[in-house]
């Protein structure tokens, strides 16, 4: 995975567009991280013994994480 670095990233800004990224990222406009201290990893909510989805965060994590993968697999 390539990462780019921050300055680069002003470049990639879209209006009204919202970048996936993960927790090392800042929170600012334009940035979409995941909640901070809530499980994140799909592998994390996929085992038997994971409880199911609770919350708002719980499941905005659960779908951030999906569209990562996601687009890691279209990207390359």
């Amino acid at each position: 995975m390539h990462l780019c670095p921050m300055r680069t990233l002003v470049f990639l800004q879209f209006p009204g567009k919202y970048l996936l990224v993960d927790y090392g990222y800042p929170s600012r406009y334009g940035f979409l991280p995941p909640y901070p201290h809530v499980l994140y990893h799909l592998d994390d909510f996929d085992n038997d013994k994971a409880p199911p989805l609770v919350g708002k965060e719980e499941t905005f994590n659960y779908i951030h994480s999906a569209g990562v993968i996601l687009l890691k697999e279209f990207l390359g």
